[in-house]
């Protein structure tokens, strides 16, 4: 009895002890600076963004610079005589396209929708993250009014085993009342221990998505649980709207019809620019390089190409294009339809989620109201400890329930809130 005593001692200190207060919009916060994995979808969009230049679309000239040197030692039949002979040379080449079916604007374009694409992409799945964050810092919630719950179970039943110790020592019960209300009392002791531990877990899931230590203790902050009014339709035109997965699978058409012009630029002709500068010096019959006397050189040209036969690729390249632009088509109506399907399942599960509430309520109003009848004729010897066991159990298991259903509620609503695309409003 003593070790519950001492026990129950060590986790209220631990429970008051000054901590940290974690809000769930500090929790965001945090997450957005520190998490490894947001940190990490970062880090992927930002690779895409990059590549969107006019450089790497081939819009810009391409200019080359090369210098060499040789040096000849031989004798020349035409001569008949030994030479020697040094050759210095350099050279800067630009050469540029001019016209190639619209192929290198579109695929700017391309890559400046895909950087589009990635933002959109980045945000849904930052949103997953934050949806998990969510997920954590509810079930954090729920365990730390359960540690409480116990504790208020704990308190009440050391009241009742000391009330029943004292009643014995005056003969006014008997003694298997007391070793019962002992038995509950090490019962409730456990569950403490349990509520402890499964508290302790929650905040280390909550410290590794944080992006922080494991072991860093806090105490979590939570005034009150309010619920937003939603409506159904309003959540619909939003979601067609904002919803990030949705429009990326809008944005990925464009990217699939730009996919089929660059290779519909193959049927025109290819025209280009170049334009060499060169120098060059000859040293005859020593080993010298010099470069004091060069003699330049210009040369420009324009090139026109076409391929008039590759045996078939750029057909097959285009009808796959077209293949996979209606594949892309499909994808975003099966998308809109999933997506209206989530948002109308959610919509129900809010409403449902908010009247378990409202049933929970009345449920704990009518446990507390009969368990204070019951202690009061339990101390007056009126009800069996069994019965008071009872009302003491369901009074406990109440307010688990409500607390379970007011915290499900709001993940409901924070999911409708991702589906509307407005979590990270």
């Amino acid at each position: 009895m003593r070790y519950c005593v001492l026990l129950l001692t060590l986790i209220v200190m631990n429970i008051s002890y000054a901590q940290e207060k974690l809000t769930f919009e500090d929790a965001v916060k945090i997450a957005l600076e520190n998490n490894f994995d947001i940190k990490m979808i970062e880090n992927d969009a930002e690779i895409i963004k990059n590549q969107a230049t006019v450089g790497n679309a081939g819009l810009l000239p391409t200019v080359d610079v090369s210098a060499g040197a040789s040096y000849t030692n031989g004798v020349n039949a035409n001569v008949g005589r030994e030479i020697e002979l040094t050759n210095v040379n350099a050279g800067l080449g630009m050469t540029y396209t001019i016209f190639d079916g619209m192929g290198r604007f579109n695929t700017y374009k391309k890559l400046k929708q895909s950087s589009d694409v990635a933002e959109l992409r980045e945000r849904a799945d930052i949103e997953s993250v934050i949806l998990q964050l969510s997920n954590e810092f509810y079930n954090l919630a729920v365990a730390d009014e359960n540690l409480k719950i116990a504790k208020e179970g704990l308190e009440i039943s050391k009241e009742r085993y000391l009330r029943a110790k004292t009643k014995f020592e005056f003969g006014k019960t008997r003694k298997v009342d007391v070793l019962q209300a002992e038995v509950d009392l090490n019962t409730d002791s456990l569950t403490m221990v349990d509520a402890s531990n499964n508290l302790a877990s929650a905040k280390r899931n909550m410290n590794v998505l944080l992006g922080r230590e494991s072991n860093l203790n806090f105490n979590i902050a939570i005034d009150g649980v309010d619920f937003a009014k939603l409506e159904l339709q309003v959540i619909k035109e939003d979601a067609l709207e904002r919803n990030a997965s949705y429009l990326e699978a809008v944005s990925d058409m464009d990217v699939k019809e730009l996919d089929l012009k660059i290779t519909q630029a193959s049927l025109f002709p290819k025209l280009s620019f170049s334009a060499n500068y060169s120098l060059q010096q000859v040293e005859q019959d020593q080993f010298a390089l010099n470069f004091d006397d060069p003699k330049g050189t210009v040369a420009t040209g324009l090139t026109l190409s076409y391929n008039i036969f590759d045996g078939g690729k750029r057909n097959i390249e285009r009808q796959n294009a077209k293949i996979a632009l209606e594949n892309s088509r499909l994808q975003k109506e099966s998308f809109e339809l999933m997506l209206i399907r989530d948002i109308e399942n959610g919509y129900a599960n809010y409403q449902n989620s908010l009247l378990k509430v409202s049933i929970q309520e009345n449920s704990l109003n009518v446990a507390e109201l009969n368990f204070q009848q019951v202690e009061e004729r339990y101390n007056l010897g009126q009800m069996t400890a069994t019965e008071f066991r009872e009302a003491q159990l369901n009074l406990l298991q109440s307010k688990s329930n409500l607390y379970t259903s007011i915290y499900e509620a709001k993940l409901t609503e924070i999911e409708l809130y991702r589906l509307r695309g407005t979590l990270l409003n």
